[in-house]
C-alpha cells in the first residue's frame, strides 16, 4: 500500500460516515502480512509522494526499488 500523506487520515471525502468507512478499510489492509501502510505527517515537508504517486517494492533478494510516476 506505501505511504500515504496526512490528509489522507484527515480529511473528509463525502461526508464523515464515507471518510469513517475508508478509514476502516486503511486500518484493516494494514494488517495483511504484504501490507504496509505509514502516514507521513503535514511537518515532512514535501516527499516524493507529493507530485504524483510512488511504489516501493522489496523482492526476496532483499533488494529494494522505488519508482515514482508524476502527476501530468
Amino acid at each position: 500500500m506505501g505511504d500515504r500523506d496526512e490528509a489522507t487520515i484527515r480529511r473528509v471525502v463525502g461526508n464523515k460516515a464515507i471518510t469513517a468507512k475508508q478509514l476502516q478499510q486503511l486500518i484493516a489492509a494494514s494488517k495483511e502480512p504484504n501490507v504496509t501502510l505509514q502516514i507521513v505527517p503535514f511537518d515532512a515537508g514535501a516527499h516524493p509522494g507529493v507530485p504524483g504517486s510512488f511504489v516501493i517494492t522489496e523482492f526476496p533478494s532483499g533488494t529494494i526499488s522505488m519508482w515514482c510516476t508524476p502527476r501530468l
